[in-house]
């Protein structure tokens, strides 16, 4: 019933696509392949201010004895401080009145990622994290050819709904780009996706 449904759907864009190109009939269709195991990056901001928050007054009197506290803090839970940048910049787009920093923390390893946005320390402000998807040309070139071969089986089983026969590949759209941006982790980031239009006979 499901593919029923989407075939349904899928002839009803194809159709008013094909319109839309005088003489020439087309069909479009999606194709999906699946990434097992994706190189990801993960990425925080950690806000550390003199600014009184929600915990109410802070016990730290000068920024050098916050920051000092905190890296103590994540070196008892393992985690590598150089691997820290400092965003003066970023602290001041804030809007805090009193002095502090942005800290941020990239890694590849989700546990460590994990360990640092779960520290709670009054006038520290973890942020929310953010991931992006590497994928290796090998990796992207197999992925595509299985994104192609799915777009064909369901161009296939559309056209014979249709009655009608697939002829060649008229254009190819894919979601993925090779500039790689960050997004939040629940995005799909395994998946390579490709919208394909084929000309009937």
């Amino acid at each position: 019933m499901k593919q029923l449904a989407l075939a349904f759907l899928l002839s009803f864009s194809a159709v008013v696509f094909a319109q839309q190109v005088p003489h020439q009939r087309l069909i479009s269709v999606n194709g999906i392949a699946e990434s097992k195991s994706p190189t990801l990056t993960y990425k925080t901001d950690v806000t550390l201010t003199m600014d009184n928050n929600y915990y109410g007054e802070g016990p730290y009197n000068t920024l050098a004895e916050l920051k000092t506290k905190y890296y103590e803090t994540l070196t008892d839970l393992g985690i590598d401080t150089s691997k820290f940048v400092e965003d003066p910049l970023a602290y001041a787009a804030t809007g805090y009145r009193k002095e502090g920093i942005v800290l941020r923390f990239e890694t590849k390893d989700e546990a460590e990622i994990l360990k640092v946005t779960g520290v709670r320390m009054i006038q520290v402000l973890p942020s929310y994290v953010q991931v992006k998807s590497e994928i290796f040309e090998a990796q992207l070139e197999h992925l595509m050819t299985l994104a192609l071969e799915d777009a064909r089986k369901n161009a296939d089983l559309l056209a014979s709904t249709m009655g009608v026969k697939i002829k060649d590949i008229h254009t190819v759209v894919t979601n993925y780009d090779r500039s790689t941006y960050w997004m939040s982790p629940s995005s799909d980031l395994d998946y390579i996706r490709v919208t394909v239009s084929y000309t009937l006979k």
